[in-house]
């Protein structure tokens, strides 16, 4: 695993590990800024004067002692002891935890593989993916960002510069070339006029399907038909 995958993934690690284990955890930069947590509120402290040894050198894993009988075990976010920060799993009661941590830590590696190929297998983040899900099943009616973006309870601005940057293009032009994907479909197999197709892949009107469909293709919807009939 890269250090970029771990990284993307790292939320997700972080909260699949506390919905199987209940236990606290968290993700510290070696600068000891908090990546990430899970199971602890935004205020909750941990003993930075013990976990800063840890956070400078190159630990492999350690429990550590933090007051009131409880404990916290440590570990290197890299399982190839990469320099990404760590781990710190807790605080827990000692007396309960012992002997499991090796199985925690398992899973904890588990937990990480998993997340890191559901990164690869969808690079986008959740509002992205919920958005182009929604477009997917929309293209063909009337679609906005401002009507995109209500449905998903977020900021118009926010959506549009999160897509752009995620996916590379605007909204519109994602949108477009949905429905010219789709429009192509279409024009191969069915003998829907060309009028009938732009309006059930969401076109408003023949000219601007027209000019969008040369524009991204180089050819317009009955040059590409008849080249299409012709390669048959």
């Amino acid at each position: 695993m890269c250090s970029c995958d771990l990284a993307a993934s790292l939320k997700q690690t972080l909260e699949l590990f506390h919905a199987c284990t209940q236990l606290p955890i968290s993700a510290l930069a070696h600068n000891g800024s908090v990546m990430g947590r899970s199971g602890l509120n935004g205020e909750a402290e941990l003993p930075m004067a013990k976990l800063q040894p840890y956070l400078e050198g190159n630990v492999a894993c350690a429990e550590l002692e933090c007051g009131d009988r409880n404990s916290l075990f440590v570990c290197p976010i890299c399982p190839h002891r990469g320099k990404m920060g760590l781990f710190v799993l807790g605080p827990y009661p000692e007396a309960e935890r012992s002997g499991v941590l090796p199985h925690l830590l398992q899973l904890l590696r588990s937990l990480q593989d998993t997340c890191v190929q559901r990164q690869k297998s969808n690079p986008y983040c959740r509002h992205t993916s919920r958005a182009i899900n929604y477009i997917e099943k929309n293209y063909h009616n009337k679609l906005s960002l401002q009507r995109v973006a209500r449905h998903l309870g977020l900021n118009e601005a926010y959506l549009s510069s999160l897509f752009k940057q995620q996916t590379g293009q605007t909204f519109t032009e994602f949108v477009n070339l949905l429905r010219i994907e789709k429009s192509k479909e279409l024009l191969r197999h069915s003998s829907a006029s060309i009028l009938d197709i732009s309006l059930e892949v969401g076109f408003s009107n023949q000219n601007y399907f027209n000019r969008v469909f040369k524009k991204l293709t180089g050819i317009t919807p009955g040059e590409f038909r008849r080249q299409s009939a012709q390669s048959a």
